[in-house]
């Protein structure tokens, strides 16, 4: 971990099972990204997890597990069908259907946004202001796809945020150290975001274990650069600095574990 990143992690704090922007309550608020631990999964889905594979039963008992963590109501905990889309969802009470989607917009208090991650990189939104909360999927597709932008540029038109009131969270996620990509997840990225400097080449110290043309992505920071350019502050957006890869006692991750993994939840909203 760098020393910017081991400084970010201060701001992103760990308490029990979950991981927590301390901003967030002083408004009241949550956005909070759990860890793999603390629930009723087995192996090699041990044990918070919310994956696909993962029983009906098995997720309503952990969901009761992180709602109980919260203080909230289980069935305020809304997720989404996740595709690596730029679908957005604004929801204004609780859905009678799971949303196709990976983002969620809460327009209320008393709804709670969650993304289920595995490397890719979950963002959490609030604007205090207009008192409404987003939470974001952003893998490499969701990224070249400006997902972030979108939710912003949609609370700005809808719900007259001032992207510089916005709190913004990124939570773990695989990190520059680990996520090696090729030359067409670049080529994606560089097709449509309008910066690229925020991937690296594989350092010579790994160019025995890293393919000629290989890169290492950083995906929070391409995430963190395309937030600055939306109009919202340095100081309003808070990294984790935490690798999801690195951190197997804390953490799923779908390329350390060949795809036979778990998923994080990561849930964002406004009390009532």
């Amino acid at each position: 971990m760098t020393s910017k990143s081991a400084s970010d992690a201060k701001n992103i704090r760990k308490r029990g099972i979950a991981y927590e922007d301390p901003r967030a309550p002083l408004i009241g608020a949550v956005a909070t990204f759990f860890t793999r631990l603390g629930g009723c999964s087995l192996p090699p889905e041990d044990s918070l997890s919310f994956s696909g594979s993962s029983g009906e039963e098995e997720i309503r008992r952990n969901t009761r597990v992180v709602a109980e963590y919260l203080e909230i109501d289980p069935g305020a905990i809304i997720m989404c069908d996740q595709r690596h889309s730029a679908e957005i969802v604004c929801l204004s009470s609780r859905p009678s259907a799971t949303p196709i989607a990976d983002a969620i917009i809460a327009e209320e208090p008393g709804i709670f946004p969650a993304i289920r991650t595995a490397d890719c990189l979950p963002i959490l939104v609030i604007d205090p202001a207009a008192r409404v909360s987003a939470a974001i999927h952003a893998g490499w597709r969701g990224t070249a796809k400006r997902l972030a932008r979108k939710v912003i540029e949609t609370l700005r038109l809808n719900y007259h945020t001032n992207p510089e009131d916005l709190l913004i969270a990124l939570g773990p996620c695989i990190g520059v150290c680990c996520y090696e990509v090729g030359v067409e997840v670049i080529e994606a990225l560089e097709a449509h975001i309008p910066f690229s400097d925020n991937y690296s080449t594989a350092q010579s110290a790994h160019t025995s274990r890293h393919a000629c043309g290989q890169y290492m992505l950083d995906l929070a920071e391409i995430n963190r650069a395309e937030i600055l350019s939306c109009g919202v502050p340095e100081a309003n957006i808070k990294k984790a600095g935490l690798c999801t890869r690195c951190r197997e006692d804390l953490f799923f991750s779908y390329r350390r574990d060949n795809g036979r993994t778990g998923r994080q939840i990561s849930i964002v909203g406004f009390r009532c």
